[in-house]
């Protein structure tokens, strides 16, 4: 319940350093937490989020941000577009741009003249869009294409994975010897390819059923570094910062909500090109969404817990069957949306969004604190957070396009 009078939050996200000791507290423990978390002005402490469903069932946005500075109104197209978010901010020794996604456009912003342009997402002279963004240390910007399956000439052509944008032209180019001329388009349409930008500006790409692929745009090749057999089915693939990647196996929720699969997870060693089955927590542990691997090297499912350097696994809330006591008697299904985890931001925050098409009233983002145990709703809206190289957070909400410095 949000109090109706409530004081201006402080989150003191500054200058925390995450830590591998974290004390776990008990359910009742968690909740007077949030409680006092909530009357600091929250829509909803963090452990309510994460297990108890939606904040309320009301349309109406509910944004609180009284430490993020409101850098701009967004232009109609992009306000109107449920679905923008910010992609990527791009920065260089002059510039710098955010870069959020529309439907067939990306909305380019610059904070040092606070005025608007728009790239088209349509890769020149094809039919395929960019739909996913990076940008290597050199400030160069890539895209992930996305193209109609249905279409059997592309697949005969062989299906470029990246696509580059063009400065000169403002448009984004294909990269044609990203092509993956061996994929069985009997697969799953939904499930794309996935592409991940290491430390060294080397592309991995993971096409499931197929294999796992490194691109490097300085040799200009690409190379089969394993391989996957025809039952794996992708959900998932995160980089840590050893270089390792994890992968998530697709499922489909089981009727034990509380158990996750033995085969659920594995690593690849680029080293030894080795996949290894990750062993599972040997207890209850709730379904989850989104994955990622922290600086601490803790791997992180979802608003769940973690596995700490140790291998050891850990829950946040040890006893998560107390937290779902309301949640089936209220009509919501915590397996239709558990939290997606999105980012760690340079604090050693972790930050989450919950999205689904029912315009609002299960979903939100909120923040939590590993060191604290502290967490937050600010927002009944998804939003994307993404951090510069400024050490400040971005996101889009509410027609409106927020910034926050972590660094005082």
């Amino acid at each position: 319940m949000i109090p109706s009078q409530t004081l201006p939050i402080h989150l003191d996200l500054a200058l925390i350093e995450p830590s591998t000791k974290t004390l776990y507290p008990t359910p009742t423990q968690s909740l007077l937490r949030a409680s006092a978390i909530a009357n600091r002005e929250c829509l909803q402490p963090f452990s309510t989020f994460a297990y108890q469903g939606p904040v309320d069932r009301s349309f109406q946005s509910k944004v609180i941000l009284p430490q993020w500075q409101l850098e701009s109104q967004t232009p109609p197209q992009l306000a109107e577009g449920l679905s923008s978010q910010v992609e990527l901010v791009r920065s260089s020794s002059d510039t710098k741009e955010v870069w959020v996604s529309m439907n067939t456009q990306f909305g380019v912003y610059r904070p040092a003249s606070r005025k608007w342009t728009y790239v088209s997402r349509i890769v020149r002279n094809t039919d395929m869009i960019a739909d996913h963004l990076f940008v290597t240390s050199s400030g160069e910007l890539w895209g992930r294409t996305n193209w109609d399956w249905s279409q059997e000439h592309s697949v005969t052509k062989g299906i470029p994975i990246l696509s580059r944008f063009n400065e000169s032209t403002q448009e984004f180019e294909l990269v044609e010897e990203t092509a993956i001329t061996s994929l069985n388009l009997a697969l799953e349409p939904i499930r794309r390819p996935q592409v991940l930008l290491d430390d060294n500006d080397t592309f991995w790409i993971i096409v499931e059923k197929n294999g796992i692929f490194h691109y490097s745009p300085m040799k200009h090749s690409i190379e089969r570094v394993a391989e996957l057999l025809d039952d794996f089915e992708l959900s998932q693939a995160v980089l840590s910062q050893d270089g390792s990647i994890y992968l998530r196996r697709f499922e489909w929720a089981e009727k034990n909500r509380f158990r996750l699969p033995k085969d659920l997870l594995f690593k690849l060693s680029p080293a030894t090109a080795k996949l290894e089955t990750v062993t599972m927590p040997n207890q209850e542990w709730p379904v989850f969404s989104g994955m990622l691997v922290d600086r601490v090297g803790r791997l992180w499912l979802g608003s769940i817990g973690y596995r700490d350097v140790d291998l050891t696994w850990h829950l946040i809330h040890p006893a998560p069957q107390e937290f779902f006591d309301l949640v089936d008697s209220g009509g919501y299904s915590y397996l239709w949306a558990p939290p997606e985890l999105i980012l760690e931001s340079s604090n050693g925050v972790l930050w989450f969004r919950r999205y689904l098409d029912t315009s609002g009233w299960a979903e939100g983002t909120a923040w939590y604190n590993p060191k604290t145990g502290e967490g937050c709703l600010f927002t009944n809206q998804a939003a994307n957070v993404v951090e510069d190289k400024e050490e400040q957070l971005w996101l889009l909400v509410d027609g409106k396009l927020y910034k926050h410095p972590l660094k005082p």
